[in-house]
Protein backbone atom coordinates (compact mmCIF):
# COMPACT_ATOMS: atom_id res chain seq x y z
CA UNK A 1 0.00 0.00 0.00
CA UNK A 2 2.96 2.50 0.98
CA UNK A 3 4.51 1.80 -2.71
CA UNK A 4 1.27 3.11 -4.27
CA UNK A 5 0.59 6.22 -2.25
CA UNK A 6 4.40 7.09 -2.91
CA UNK A 7 3.86 6.28 -6.80
CA UNK A 8 0.85 8.35 -6.86
CA UNK A 9 2.85 11.26 -4.90
CA UNK A 10 5.72 10.86 -7.57
CA UNK A 11 2.50 11.31 -10.22
CA UNK A 12 1.24 14.26 -8.79
CA UNK A 13 4.33 16.03 -8.81
CA UNK A 14 5.43 15.12 -11.95
CA UNK A 15 2.18 16.19 -13.41
CA UNK A 16 2.54 19.52 -11.74
CA UNK A 17 5.62 20.46 -12.64
CA UNK A 18 5.79 19.19 -16.37
CA UNK A 19 2.23 19.10 -17.87
CA UNK A 20 2.99 22.85 -18.87
CA UNK A 21 6.43 21.46 -20.34
CA UNK A 22 4.70 18.58 -22.27
CA UNK A 23 1.76 20.75 -23.94
CA UNK A 24 4.44 23.20 -24.95
CA UNK A 25 6.61 20.51 -26.66
CA UNK A 26 3.92 18.64 -28.14
CA UNK A 27 2.77 22.41 -30.01
CA UNK A 28 6.49 23.06 -30.98
CA UNK A 29 6.20 19.44 -32.79
CA UNK A 30 3.26 20.93 -34.77
CA UNK A 31 0.47 20.38 -32.74
CA UNK A 32 -2.61 22.63 -32.18
CA UNK A 33 -2.93 23.76 -29.24
CA UNK A 34 -5.85 21.24 -27.95
CA UNK A 35 -4.64 18.86 -29.80
CA UNK A 36 -1.43 18.79 -27.79
CA UNK A 37 -3.55 19.48 -24.40
CA UNK A 38 -5.05 15.90 -25.11
CA UNK A 39 -2.09 14.25 -26.37
CA UNK A 40 -0.30 15.66 -23.26
CA UNK A 41 -3.40 14.08 -20.50
CA UNK A 42 -2.66 10.22 -22.74
CA UNK A 43 1.23 10.85 -22.21
CA UNK A 44 0.60 11.28 -18.36
CA UNK A 45 -1.88 8.18 -18.39
CA UNK A 46 0.95 5.95 -19.63
CA UNK A 47 3.43 7.35 -16.96
CA UNK A 48 0.81 7.07 -14.60
CA UNK A 49 0.34 3.09 -15.96
CA UNK A 50 4.31 2.35 -15.73
CA UNK A 51 4.78 4.58 -12.52
CA UNK A 52 6.29 1.35 -10.95
CA UNK A 53 8.53 0.92 -13.67
CA UNK A 54 9.87 4.50 -13.41
CA UNK A 55 13.13 4.78 -10.91
CA UNK A 56 12.93 8.79 -10.53
CA UNK A 57 15.68 9.68 -12.93
CA UNK A 58 15.85 12.19 -15.27
CA UNK A 59 12.17 13.32 -14.88
CA UNK A 60 12.11 15.24 -18.59
CA UNK A 61 13.39 13.08 -20.35
CA UNK A 62 11.52 10.00 -19.26
CA UNK A 63 8.26 12.54 -20.33
CA UNK A 64 9.82 13.97 -23.15
CA UNK A 65 10.48 10.48 -24.69
CA UNK A 66 6.96 9.13 -23.80
CA UNK A 67 5.47 12.34 -25.40
CA UNK A 68 7.74 11.82 -28.78
CA UNK A 69 6.46 7.94 -29.17
CA UNK A 70 2.88 9.20 -28.61
CA UNK A 71 3.32 12.35 -31.11
CA UNK A 72 4.43 10.08 -33.75
CA UNK A 73 2.18 7.34 -33.28
CA UNK A 74 -1.16 10.40 -33.44
CA UNK A 75 0.61 11.46 -36.48
CA UNK A 76 1.08 8.27 -38.32
CA UNK A 77 -2.41 7.48 -37.19
CA UNK A 78 -3.99 10.77 -38.50
CA UNK A 79 -2.02 10.49 -42.37
CA UNK A 80 -3.25 6.93 -42.54
CA UNK A 81 -6.15 7.52 -41.06
CA UNK A 82 -7.75 4.07 -42.20
CA UNK A 83 -9.79 4.16 -39.39
CA UNK A 84 -12.05 6.01 -40.16
CA UNK A 85 -13.29 4.92 -43.45
CA UNK A 86 -16.81 4.84 -44.54
CA UNK A 87 -18.71 1.40 -45.49
CA UNK A 88 -20.68 1.85 -48.68
CA UNK A 89 -22.79 -1.13 -49.61
CA UNK A 90 -22.96 -2.88 -53.22
CA UNK A 91 -26.78 -1.74 -53.56
CA UNK A 92 -25.77 2.01 -53.50
CA UNK A 93 -24.93 2.41 -57.38
CA UNK A 94 -27.55 4.59 -58.55
CA UNK A 95 -28.86 4.91 -61.70
CA UNK A 96 -27.93 8.21 -62.38
CA UNK A 97 -24.21 6.98 -64.28
CA UNK A 98 -26.39 5.61 -67.16
CA UNK A 99 -26.61 6.75 -70.89
CA UNK A 100 -29.84 6.01 -71.14
CA UNK A 101 -32.73 6.27 -69.71
CA UNK A 102 -34.61 2.47 -68.82
CA UNK A 103 -37.81 4.39 -69.68
CA UNK A 104 -36.63 4.80 -73.32
CA UNK A 105 -35.83 0.95 -73.63
CA UNK A 106 -37.44 -2.15 -75.01
CA UNK A 107 -38.50 -4.84 -72.59
CA UNK A 108 -35.52 -6.99 -73.98
CA UNK A 109 -32.76 -4.25 -73.09
CA UNK A 110 -34.00 -3.46 -69.78
CA UNK A 111 -33.77 -7.58 -69.17
CA UNK A 112 -29.94 -7.56 -70.85
CA UNK A 113 -28.77 -4.20 -68.90
CA UNK A 114 -30.16 -5.90 -65.81
CA UNK A 115 -28.26 -8.90 -66.14
CA UNK A 116 -25.26 -6.52 -67.20
CA UNK A 117 -26.05 -4.63 -63.80
CA UNK A 118 -25.84 -8.38 -62.00
CA UNK A 119 -22.47 -9.23 -63.49
CA UNK A 120 -21.22 -5.46 -62.62
CA UNK A 121 -22.01 -6.12 -59.07
CA UNK A 122 -20.71 -9.70 -58.42
CA UNK A 123 -17.48 -8.35 -59.52
CA UNK A 124 -17.74 -5.17 -57.77
CA UNK A 125 -17.87 -7.20 -54.67
CA UNK A 126 -14.69 -9.32 -55.69
CA UNK A 127 -13.09 -6.19 -55.71
CA UNK A 128 -10.33 -5.30 -52.62
CA UNK A 129 -12.07 -3.29 -50.18
CA UNK A 130 -9.81 0.01 -50.84
CA UNK A 131 -10.75 0.09 -54.28
CA UNK A 132 -14.77 -0.99 -53.87
CA UNK A 133 -15.25 2.17 -51.50
CA UNK A 134 -13.59 4.49 -53.97
CA UNK A 135 -15.49 3.09 -56.76
CA UNK A 136 -18.82 2.86 -55.35
CA UNK A 137 -18.58 6.29 -54.14
CA UNK A 138 -17.74 7.44 -57.11
CA UNK A 139 -20.53 5.94 -58.72
CA UNK A 140 -22.80 7.41 -55.68
CA UNK A 141 -21.45 10.58 -58.05
CA UNK A 142 -19.09 12.21 -55.78
CA UNK A 143 -16.07 13.69 -57.03
CA UNK A 144 -12.58 12.57 -56.39
CA UNK A 145 -12.13 15.29 -53.48
CA UNK A 146 -15.00 14.51 -51.72
CA UNK A 147 -14.44 11.08 -52.14
CA UNK A 148 -10.34 11.85 -50.89
CA UNK A 149 -12.09 13.56 -47.63
CA UNK A 150 -14.31 10.72 -46.53
CA UNK A 151 -11.99 8.21 -46.89
CA UNK A 152 -8.70 10.19 -45.55
CA UNK A 153 -6.56 9.44 -48.39
CA UNK A 154 -4.27 11.25 -50.63
CA UNK A 155 -5.91 11.96 -53.97
CA UNK A 156 -3.50 9.95 -55.81
CA UNK A 157 -4.26 7.36 -53.77
CA UNK A 158 -8.09 7.88 -54.57
CA UNK A 159 -6.99 8.29 -58.86
CA UNK A 160 -5.30 5.00 -58.20
CA UNK A 161 -7.71 2.98 -56.76
CA UNK A 162 -10.34 3.93 -59.52
CA UNK A 163 -7.54 3.30 -62.19
CA UNK A 164 -7.12 -0.67 -60.73
CA UNK A 165 -10.66 -0.97 -60.14
CA UNK A 166 -11.69 -0.31 -63.99
CA UNK A 167 -8.93 -2.26 -64.98
CA UNK A 168 -10.33 -4.68 -62.70
CA UNK A 169 -13.78 -4.89 -63.70
CA UNK A 170 -12.92 -4.64 -67.35
CA UNK A 171 -10.83 -7.67 -66.90
CA UNK A 172 -13.66 -9.45 -65.30
CA UNK A 173 -16.20 -8.39 -67.37
CA UNK A 174 -14.13 -8.75 -70.52
CA UNK A 175 -15.89 -5.65 -71.58
CA UNK A 176 -17.27 -2.45 -70.65
CA UNK A 177 -20.86 -3.18 -69.59
CA UNK A 178 -22.89 -1.16 -71.52
CA UNK A 179 -24.66 2.42 -70.32
CA UNK A 180 -21.72 2.22 -67.73
CA UNK A 181 -19.45 5.51 -67.57
CA UNK A 182 -15.91 4.40 -66.35
CA UNK A 183 -14.28 7.62 -64.31
CA UNK A 184 -11.13 8.33 -66.86
CA UNK A 185 -7.68 8.52 -66.14
CA UNK A 186 -7.24 11.97 -66.25
CA UNK A 187 -10.48 12.95 -65.07
CA UNK A 188 -9.89 14.90 -62.08
CA UNK A 189 -13.05 15.65 -61.03
CA UNK A 190 -16.52 14.79 -62.71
Amino acid sequence: MKVREENEERFRDLYDRYYRSVVSFLIRHGMARDEARDLAQDVFVRVYEHMDAYRGESEWKFLEVTARRLALNHFRARQTQKRGGVEVPLDAIPEARTAIPSAELGLAEREERDVRRKRLHAAISELPASEQKCLLLWLRESTYSEIQRILGISMDAVKSRLHDARKRLRERLAAEPVGVRWPDEHDEEK
